[in-house]
């Protein structure tokens, strides 16, 4: 387990004799550096920006148009689903709060919200090339308008992905040095 080094297993023992096991975080804490108001606009951005990014990537695949029969546009089109989903995950993850989170908030929400933002960046910018490279050279002079609808819509999906990493990239998250409060919190834990 990743985080186990940042967890205690608590045993107690109440009147009547049973016992109840409770986990305390003993590890670091993150602050963001933005105000809760902020953080609710990047929450409401970044929902935006995917599901457009979401959507057009979507869409796009109804579009019958010759590439998509080609291993090197249908491929990476495919294979893009798999970070957009686990990009979606990290976003509903994002903390409520900037003061006080968890390795594992930090960690689920921003880190694998960035990582996977940049695997689907990736793979839509291979699959573009390949589909023109399809649409100019190997099948000849036949861009029709489904290729044109194809290409616009896997491109605003690209540059909304742009954008959400981007956004994701500023949040900048500081490590905690304030015991005290870390304390404070462990003693709160304690009376539940």
């Amino acid at each position: 387990m990743k985080y186990k080094e940042d967890y205690t297993l608590i045993t107690r023992t109440d009147e009547k004799g049973h016992s109840k096991q409770s986990v305390q975080y003993n590890g670091p804490l993150f602050d963001l550096e933005m105000s809760p108001a902020d953080l609710l606009g990047l929450k409401r951005l970044a929902a935006l920006l995917f599901a457009g990014a979401a959507a057009s990537h979507l869409g796009a695949g109804f579009l019958p148009h010759r590439a998509s029969y080609q291993w090197y546009v249908s491929l990476p089109y495919a294979a893009a689903y798999l970070p957009i989903f686990f990009l979606g995950m990290a976003l509903l993850r994002l903390p409520r709060q900037t003061r006080a989170l968890e390795r594992c908030q930090t960690d689920s929400s921003f880190n694998k919200g960035r990582s996977a933002s940049l695997a689907a960046i990736v793979l839509l910018a291979v699959g573009l090339p390949g589909f023109l490279l399809h649409c100019f050279f190997i099948s000849g002079p036949a861009f029709g308008l489904l290729e044109g609808i194809y290409l616009i819509l896997e491109t605003l999906s690209l540059l909304m992905l742009l954008g959400l990493f981007s956004k994701l990239n500023r949040v900048r998250i500081v490590k905690r040095v304030d015991h005290h409060l870390h304390e404070m919190l462990t003693e709160q834990t304690e009376g539940f």
